[in-house]
C-alpha cells in the first residue's frame, strides 16, 4: 500500500483555480487566500462571502461554468463541484503534472488537503489518507485545548531567539545547548518578559562568541 507523501507547500503567488461556487468551494478558497495564492473561481453562481472575495479583488470570479482551457498554466486545480461529470471533465482537462484535488472523490486527484489546526506560527495538517475526514477535523478541533494563543506567543519567541543565537552564537555546541533550554515547559510557562531575561541571561554566560 502506498502512502500520500506529506508536504508543506509554498503557493503565494501560484495560479490556484477553484471549479464551484458553494460552501465547499468556500473552505478551499480561504485556505488559499491565507497561503496568498492567485486565485480565480470558475461558477456560475457563488456564496455571499465569495462574491465578497471577489468584489474586494482578494480573487478572481469568472461567472460561467468551466472549460477545458480555464485550466491552462494552472500551479494547483481543485473541483468542488456536487456534479461527478463535471469534476471528471475538469481532471481530463487537467495537465497530469498539475496539482489536482478532487472534493467529491480524493482517490481521483493527485493531492488531497488535510484538516488544518494553525496557532501562531504553529500549523499541524491531520489526515486519514480519506478514510474519514470527519475522525481528522475532530483531532484537529482537540488540539485546540493543548495549544492556545500563549502557545502562538511562546513560539514568536523562539523564532526571534533562533534568529538572535544564529547571528551573536558562533560556537555550534553553545546555539545547540541554548535552544535546547528554551525548549524546556519551565520557558513555556513564564511569562513573556521573564523569558526574554532568562534568553538574555543565557546568551550572556561566557561571553559574545564574536568578541
Amino acid at each position: 500500500m502506498s502512502h500520500y507523501y506529506p508536504i508543506m507547500l509554498n503557493i503565494q503567488g501560484k495560479k490556484a483555480i477553484v471549479v464551484g461556487g458553494g460552501i465547499i468551494a468556500e473552505r478551499k478558497i480561504r485556505g488559499l487566500l491565507e497561503a496568498d495564492a492567485d486565485i480565480t473561481v470558475i461558477s456560475p453562481v457563488a456564496t455571499e462571502q465569495i462574491s465578497r472575495w471577489a468584489a474586494d479583488q482578494q480573487i478572481q470570479w469568472k461567472q460561467k461554468n468551466v472549460e477545458p482551457s480555464d485550466t491552462d498554466g494552472a500551479f494547483l486545480v481543485i473541483t468542488a463541484v456536487n456534479e461527478p461529470a463535471v469534476n471528471q471533465k475538469v481532471q481530463d482537462s487537467a495537465d497530469p503534472e498539475q496539482l489536482l484535488c478532487r472534493s467529491d472523490d480524493q482517490t481521483k486527484g493527485n493531492f488531497i488537503l488535510p484538516s488544518l489546526f494553525r496557532q501562531g506560527k504553529l500549523t499541524v495538517a491531520v489526515s486519514t489518507s480519506g478514510a474519514s475526514p470527519g475522525l481528522a477535523k475532530r483531532i484537529t478541533k482537540e488540539l485546540s485545548s493543548s495549544y492556545d494563543e500563549s502557545f502562538g506567543e511562546y513560539l514568536e519567541f523562539l523564532d526571534r531567539c533562533r534568529i538572535h543565537v544564529k547571528s551573536v552564537i558562533r560556537e555550534p555546541e553553545r546555539r545547540k545547548s541554548i535552544l535546547t533550554q528554551i525548549l524546556d515547559q519551565e520557558f513555556q510557562d513564564m511569562s513573556g518578559q521573564e523569558r526574554e531575561q532568562r534568553f538574555l541571561a543565557l546568551c550572556s554566560e561566557g561571553g559574545r562568541e564574536d568578541e
